[in-house]
Order: C-alpha cells, then sequence, then structure tokens
C-alpha cells in the first residue's frame, strides 16, 4: 500500500483544525476580555486624532503590546465599518491560523515528520488555553504567530527575517526579548553560519525606532503597565507563577482523560487544574517531569541535531519560564499562551516522532503513543466542552464566561448612566477601566496604574485593604487623587473604600447598578459620587 504524500498527510490533519479555529472565532459571541477594551480606546483616540493615548493630552504607554494596536488600526482603517472589538475577535482567527500553518514548516524544517508537525500545530492551535485568549480579543496569537515565524525563518537560514520578526515579537509582547535573543545567540553560535556577519542585524530597525520614538513621545519605550506590575500592583509570594505555570504544564498530559466525563456532563469548568481543591505538587512535578522527558528527546531527534537553530524553541520556553520564575506576575490569561502553545507543539512534536519502528521495541512505542493520545485528548475534550451551550461556551459568552459577561454588561449599563449624569469635564476613578473606559468620553483614573501614574505612590496597598484579592482601590488613591465619580464592584472595595469613615464623609453613592444578586462580591456596580460636585 503506497504511503499518502506527505503534503497530503499535513491538509487532512492541519485542514480541520485551521478551519475549525476560524469557524470558531467568526461564530464565537464577541465578548473580549476587560483589558482588551484599554487597547482599543487607545486605537480610537489615534485614529480620531487625538494621538496614541489613553486620556487625551496624557502621553502615557498603557500597553505591553504596541504592535498589536498598530495591527488594529490599520485593519479599522481599512474596515471603517466595523466595530473594534468584532474586529479582534474576528481577525485574531486569522493570525491563530497562520501561528498553526508556520508551526507545521517549522518542525518540518527540523526534520519531524508531516504527520507529527500537523498534528502539534493542530493541537496548538485548538487548546482552550490559547484558544480563548485569541477569542478574548487579545494580542497571544499575534506574538505566537510571530514567534512561530521567528524559529521557522531561523531554521531556514534566513537570518534577516528571524531577526526582523523576532524585533516584531517584541513589540507584541515583552516576552519577545526573550525571542529576541535566542535568535540572536542560535545565530552566532551556530558554526555553519559563516562568520559574524552584521547585515542581519538589520532586521531589528522597528524595535530600534519604536523604542527612540517611544522615548520621545512618551518618556520612555517600557509600557507604564509593565512599570505598575513590577511595583507592587500584584504582591504575591515567592514562586507563586511558575508553580502555577508547570502545574498547566502537567495538565497538558492529565487534564483531557480525568477531566472528560467531568466535562462532558457539565460538571466542571476548565479541567482538573486550576481548582482550588485539587492539590498542585502532583501537576507540578508532572509539568517538570514532561518538560524534561520533551528536551532530553528534543535534543536527539530535532533534524539539526546539537544545532543552535534546532534548539531555539526549547531555549525559548525555557527562558520565558525563567522570565516568569524570576519577575512571579499574577498570571493573566493571555499570558498563558505564551508558554503553554510551546509547550504542546514541543510534546505532541517529540511523542509522535517517537512512534516509529527505530524509537525502540513494541512497549516503548505504546507508552509513546499512550503520551500522545492523552495530550490530544485534552485538546479535543476541552474544545469540545467549551464548544457545547454551557457557562464556558465561547459560542454563547465568547471569551468569558456568563458570569463575567453579566459583569461586563454591568460596566455598560454604567458607563451609559454616568455619561448622561456626569459633564464631559469630570474624572472618574475605578480599578476596572476596560469597557468602562472604552464606553465612557470621561478622563479615567486607573486605581490599578496601568495608565495613570499617579497610581505608583500607592502601591502596594495596604494588605488590610486589599486582603487576597487583586485589583483593590485604595483609600489613599482616591484621596490622593479625589476623582469627581468612583466606580467599582463590591469585591475591589469591601475592604477599603466601603469601610473608611473618610470615603464614606467625601463621596456619596448615587448609582446602583444590578450585576450577580446570588454572589456579594459582585452583586451590583456602584457609582460613587464626590461630595461637593458642581460647587
Amino acid at each position: 500500500m503506497r504511503a499518502l504524500p506527505a503534503a497530503r498527510v499535513a491538509a487532512f490533519i492541519l485542514g480541520p483544525s485551521i478551519l475549525c479555529v476560524m469557524l470558531v472565532h467568526l461564530l464565537a459571541a464577541v465578548s473580549p476580555y476587560d483589558d482588551a477594551y484599554i487597547i482599543f480606546r487607545y486605537v480610537d483616540n489615534f485614529l480620531e486624532g487625538r494621538g496614541a493615548v489613553y486620556n487625551t493630552g496624557e502621553r502615557v504607554l498603557g500597553v505591553s503590546c504596541p504592535l498589536y494596536p498598530v495591527w488594529l488600526a490599520l485593519l479599522r482603517s481599512a474596515l471603517p465599518g466595523v466595530d473594534l472589538p468584532t474586529l479582534a475577535v474576528r481577525s485574531n482567527g486569522l493570525v491563530l491560523a497562520a501561528a498553526g500553518v508556520l508551526v507545521h514548516l517549522l518542525l518540518r524544517r527540523l526534520g519531524f515528520g508531516p504527520a507529527a508537525s500537523a498534528l502539534a500545530g493542530s493541537a496548538a492551535i485548538l487548546s482552550d488555553e490559547v484558544l480563548r485568549p485569541s477569542i478574548a480579543g487579545m494580542e497571544s496569537s499575534l506574538f505566537l504567530a510571530l514567534l512561530f515565524g521567528t524559529l521557522w525563518a531561523l531554521a531556514c537560514g534566513r537570518d534577516a527575517t528571524a531577526i526582523l520578526l523576532g524585533s516584531l515579537s517584541a513589540l507584541a509582547r515583552p516576552e519577545g526579548m526573550v525571542v529576541l535573543a535566542v535568535v540572536v545567540a542560535a545565530r552566532y553560535l551556530d558554526p555553519a553560519t559563516g562568520g559574524p556577519r552584521m547585515r542581519p542585524l538589520l532586521g531589528a530597525l522597528p524595535l530600534v525606532l519604536w523604542t527612540a520614538g517611544a522615548t520621545a513621545y512618551y518618556g520612555t519605550p517600557i509600557p507604564h503597565s509593565v512599570i505598575a506590575k513590577a511595583s507592587g500592583l500584584y504582591p504575591l509570594p515567592p514562586g507563586t507563577a511558575i508553580v502555577d505555570l508547570t502545574a498547566r504544564l502537567g495538565g497538558i498530559v492529565v487534564d483531557g482523560g480525568a477531566a472528560a466525563a467531568k466535562k462532558l456532563t457539565g460538571l466542571g469548568a476548565a479541567g482538573v487544574f486550576p481548582e482550588e481543591s485539587v492539590p498542585r505538587w502532583p501537576w507540578v512535578i508532572l509539568g517538570i517531569a514532561l518538560l524534561a522527558w520533551t528536551f532530553a528527546r528534543w535534543w536527539r531527534i530535532s533534524g539539526d541535531g546539537r544545532r543552535p537553530r534546532a534548539l531555539a524553541l526549547p531555549a525559548c520556553l525555557l527562558l520565558v519560564l525563567a522570565f516568569y520564575a524570576l519577575s512571579n506576575p499574577l498570571l493573566m490569561p493571555w499570558y498563558i499562551p505564551l508558554v503553554y502553545a510551546p509547550a504542546v507543539v514541543a510534546v505532541v512534536a517529540v511523542a509522535a516522532a517517537c512512534l516509529g519502528p527505530e524509537e525502540g521495541g513494541p512497549l516503548r512505542r505504546a507508552g509513546k503513543a499512550f503520551l500522545l493520545s492523552l495530550v490530544l485528548t485534552t485538546v479535543l475534550v476541552s474544545l469540545v466542552f467549551h464548544l457545547r451551550p454551557s457557562k464556558w461556551s465561547l459560542m454563547t459568552h465568547g471569551a468569558t464566561n456568563a458570569d463575567a459577561a453579566e459583569r461586563m454588561a454591568a460596566y455598560r449599563r454604567t458607563a451609559g448612566w454616568i455619561e448622561t449624569h456626569s459633564d464631559a469635564s469630570d474624572s472618574v476613578a475605578a480599578p476596572e477601566i476596560g469597557v468602562l473606559g472604552y464606553l465612557l468620553d470621561r478622563r479615567m483614573l486607573d486605581a490599578c496604574g496601568l495608565v495613570t501614574p499617579e497610581a505608583l505612590a500607592y502601591f502596594p496597598i495596604p494588605y488590610e485593604q486589599r486582603g487576597d484579592q487583586p485589583g483593590v482601590i485604595s483609600v489613599e488613591f482616591v484621596r490622593g487623587t479625589t476623582p469627581d465619580f468612583v466606580v467599582t464592584l463590591p469585591v475591589h472595595a469591601s475592604r477599603s473604600l466601603l469601610v473608611s469613615p473618610w470615603f464614606a464623609s467625601s463621596y456619596e453613592k448615587v448609582h446602583d447598578e444590578p450585576c450577580l444578586s446570588g454572589d456579594a462580591r459582585y452583586s451590583s456596580v456602584l457609582v460613587f459620587r464626590r461630595r461637593g460636585w458642581r460647587q
């Protein structure tokens, strides 16, 4: 029996996966994450001639993905009739599909078979940890496309292109600086490069130009959102981020089989991990073991042997993990794909490549086939669960679940109320400024400091005001900035503003927008107005 051509094998596996990704992005409800609306407001202000700013007249770089707003601005200019949230959600499907194709091309270039390469590309783009943030209108899909495009160009010996794409990845996410460093190091450590020619370094010109332009316009090329997070916005116990990440990587193997019945019966949400009732350490150990096994096998079977170019993917993955271990950030959902997708690619590619007759006896091959089947089960079970009707359905609720969608709707109604009951010159302070600020044409004061430099003076927020809750609006921030209005959910103010005698004497509650009636933390969006307003 004749073997199918490699191109046909890849098309049979990767083609339906790309079609599925495109359809999900096309048909999913448009419900981006709240932070996506910060990006959208920057784009709108720029296109309306107000400058690349969040608040008019305030040159603060509040996004850590400057390339993504540029991409959206270009799309919006070409399609002015499509609103930005819809444009971001739908167009991310194209970008994520491109990432899947680039995974396949990269692995084929490194010597992996067509089935292994196509399976790895499919698993990466169909994983819920990757698919949901893409539908959320965030920049992670753009980063992944640039990451895999960079590594493919590097593997092909197209060094100028690799450095160019690597520099663009650094403008898509700060983690791209790791990618660029790996590319440059791999090029100059590769003995086959043929000398230290400097011309390929011209590919870094976009990053150089951005650095100069951002410094001139904003005063610094470092995003203020990064500065805020590094200033104690989300104080966490040491090791929190790396424990979370390695546990999620362990879930690549066990999540599908262990959670299949739970997901398909609608009794659970996003898998075995993370849930507070489940100990993390078994998944952490499994994640570390999985990475160690994958890297060891990659070292042996990648096409270029031990040449630096062949090791660029695991090097990027390890260095990004190290970056998170050292910086210990609060892991937002759109950070996860930056680690999860490369890990899935490496695990699936290695496991699939280890199934050939030359790779040990039948028992060993059966064990590797079992590992591969568990990973693919995780991907498919998550996809099926999140497409079917439920409170987590991508089709019904988009990137958010039913409760989060209702909170966003409450913020929309609140924005309309404030628009009617305030002046254009009024300022509004809030710990969540995304959809509220996007719909409300007022000066916004961000209690989390992403776009408001004044907030940094009040970090870290005293523990007695925040407890273990991130994103709290502090009494000191409101006292120091004296906004005309304060908007918050109870969860972000129950231990600070709502129990402060000073706040009670200085602000009065003027509106209570119902939200989740069964949860006191999110029961309503509270609107307070400064006493003496308009006097």
